[in-house]
Formats: C-alpha cells, structure tokens, sequence
C-alpha cells in the first residue's frame, strides 16, 4: 500500500474502526479466540494477540486503501468501451 493510502487510513479510517459494530459471527468468533488464548502460555499468549492485532491493521489497511482506488475510480467516471456501456 502506498504511503498516501496509510496516511488517510491512520487519520480517517483507524479512529472510526469500532468492533463493537462488526457482525455477530465476527464477534462470537472473536470471544471463542479470546478464550482460548486464555489457555496458552504467556509468549504464546502475546505471539497470537500480535498476530491478531497485525491482521486487523493490514486487512483493515488494505480494505481502506481498495476502497479509496474504487472510490477515485467512480468519481473520474468509467473509461468508455466497457462492455456495460455498449
């Protein structure tokens, strides 16, 4: 991702990500992880919550970052020739 992308990702998107508000499947998973983190050692412990934490940042990163391409894309209008224009 380019440095312009994490830019507006750290300052726009990042303070809006809320959790709470994510899908109940996504939730219950998430309790489900939690409890059984609970029963590793220590250094595993904080191994797997640094996996989940660097998942969460760059999946949400580059969904932000696709997101903005999509967003340039729609507001400079399509290239004529598409097939859903002829």
């Amino acid at each position: 991702m380019n440095e312009f992308c994490e830019w507006l990702y750290e300052r726009y998107a990042a303070p809006l990500y809320n959790e709470e508000e994510f899908p109940f499947c996504y939730q219950e998973q998430k309790r489900e992880w939690l409890q059984a983190v609970q029963k590793l050692p220590a250094r595993e412990r904080l191994l797997s919550a640094d996996l989940h934490n660097s998942l969460a940042c760059c999946w949400g990163a580059r969904a932000f970052a696709l997101g903005v391409h999509v967003g340039q894309m729609l507001t400079a209008g399509f290239p004529d020739g598409l097939p859903e224009q002829r």
